[in-house]
């Protein structure tokens, strides 16, 4: 998965079992995630606390568990291509939400909703951890 670097030299079983609380997190993120937006329940109501909660904490949970086997990481190497791709993820994150803002104030376009930001940083930061890894053979997976 995009937040993941597992070393070449790693058997399937073991990439499996390193990528397990990403897969588990984000089985539960993404159902939660669907449900604000087709749904839009009722503000205040209980509905919309359980599903905001479950999401929200589902995210926080994923980027945790992120940040764990990011400082698990030996090879310095890999650990250094994560970190360029994860900065694409937040300076592409952060070019999205300010033209956006920018269009939002100065036109009629809709409003973004903040829901999407965690999607847009995690597709933005997986094409560029795809992009940088194939340009740095050492790198692949």
């Amino acid at each position: 998965m995009l937040f993941s670097t597992c070393s070449p030299n790693m058997t399937r079983r073991e990439r499996i079992r390193a990528m397990r609380p990403f897969y588990i997190l984000y089985a539960i993120y993404m159902p939660f995630c669907f449900l604000l937006i087709f749904s839009k329940p009722v503000k205040d109501s209980v509905g919309a606390w359980t599903i905001d909660l479950a999401a929200g904490v589902s995210m926080v949970a994923m980027l945790i568990a992120a940040a764990a086997g990011f400082a698990r990481q030996r090879d310095e190497f890999q650990r250094k291509l994560l970190t360029e791709a994860m900065m694409w993820g937040v300076g592409g994150l952060l070019a999205i939400t300010c033209v956006w803002g920018l269009l939002e104030v100065h036109t009629s376009i809709p409003r973004m909703d903040v829901l999407f930001n965690f999607p847009i940083f995690m597709t933005i930061t997986a094409i560029a951890k795809v992009a940088i890894f194939r340009r740095n053979p050492v790198g692949n997976e």
